[in-house]
């Protein structure tokens, strides 16, 4: 998805987190929200709009796109940071 989605001028960033069972929760879903912080820090040095965030992903990734999308900041991530 990300390939065709750039292909049609999208820009399009690969989070990686911390899985299970080294990481427990809420650490996957603080690993993504710091993630979206740093996206919308520096998208637009990529000609994205930080204003205009998509989030997707497959099985545990869907699950966690959800979880980033519906909550508030979490513990964990630095105060200041437009997270959610």
């Amino acid at each position: 998805m990300m390939l065709r989605m750039a292909a049609q001028g999208w820009v399009c960033v690969s989070a990686d987190y911390r899985l299970s069972p080294h990481a427990t929760f809420p650490d996957h879903l603080v690993d993504l929200k710091r993630a979206l912080a740093w996206v919308r820090s520096h998208v637009a040095e990529y000609g994205g709009n930080p204003d205009f965030i998509v989030v997707a992903g497959q099985s545990a990734g869907g699950h966690l796109a959800s979880l980033v999308a519906l909550t508030a900041k979490p513990p964990g991530v630095p105060a200041g940071l437009r997270a959610g």
